[in-house]
């Protein structure tokens, strides 16, 4: 996945000249994850009791939407234009909010779709009940992670920037520092008010058992949400930070003097 981001949408992402356009793909990186998640959670419903039990196969779908939801946070810090980043952080939270009050209704959609397949094709396809307690379950906790990934993420995305521009340019540490903190602000403010809104629907419309099951297993998923994070930062550093390298060493070079990183070794020659 790390090669996919590198050779296929960051480099698309950087070939990209046109701000607009890059906002625009940065909106439709996340529903690439649609397609891969719908098939892991399927396979979570299904089989996942052979495997693993059924408390912790939220580990088995988060994974891949976590990898997707990093890189929507890096293309987001890289804009320079904070109205553009409040436009990204938006629209995150409208989109989940629509996908949580619409949940019924794809329901019936899919629901319709495998029957119709099921007649033509697909005998073998087969709807899997949507509210059950093994349902119920594995949606309250994946929406426990997406509420906590998508703050980390967000801190996470603009702590590489911070790392990455006060360790290779001479730009004043603090002016960096805060820029980056008031899009932290201004993003958690956001995710707050949507994902306040989408656990409201999902707690008291849909009767996913999320305050349950936290108060429960809070340790646990604290656990696997830094077991995601930990293998995110080690092994995608290196594509994700390719959006920031062409941002600073192509696009506005002349902006910023790279830093010397040799000066203190000179007397060693």
């Amino acid at each position: 996945m790390a090669v996919f981001y590198k050779y296929a949408i960051v480099k698309w992402f950087n070939s990209l000249d046109n701000v607009l356009y890059r906002f625009i793909l940065a909106i439709l990186t996340p529903t690439l994850a649609l397609v891969p998640t719908t098939i892991c959670r399927h396979m979570a419903l299904w089989r996942t009791s052979e495997i693993i039990e059924p408390e912790r196969s939220f580990a088995l779908v988060y994974f891949i939407r976590a990898s997707f939801i990093t890189l929507y946070r890096i293309m987001q810090a890289n804009f320079k234009n904070i109205w553009l980043f409040v436009g990204l952080s938006l629209l995150s939270g409208v989109s989940s909010l629509l996908k949580t009050a619409t949940v019924g209704i794809r329901e019936k959609v899919w629901a319709r779709v495998i029957r119709f397949l099921n007649r033509t094709c697909c005998t073998r396809l087969h709807h899997l009940p949507g509210y059950t307690a093994h349902h119920r379950r594995l949606k309250a906790d994946t929406e426990i992670q997406n509420i906590r990934f998508e703050n980390y993420s967000l801190i996470l995305s603009q702590s590489y920037i911070i790392l990455y521009t006060i360790t290779n340019f001479h730009l004043s540490d603090w002016s960096v520092v805060k820029s980056s903190l008031t899009r932290i602000a201004i993003g958690l403010v956001i995710e707050f008010v949507f994902n306040f809104l989408s656990t409201f629907i999902r707690i008291h419309w849909y009767n996913i058992p999320i305050t349950r099951v936290w108060s429960k297993y809070w340790k646990r998923h604290v656990l696997a949400n830094g077991i995601v994070v930990a293998v995110l930062i080690c092994y995608f550093t290196k594509p994700l930070l390719a959006v920031f390298q062409d941002r600073f060493h192509h696009s506005g070079a002349e902006n910023y003097t790279i830093r010397n990183c040799t000066l203190p070794y000179e007397n060693w020659r």
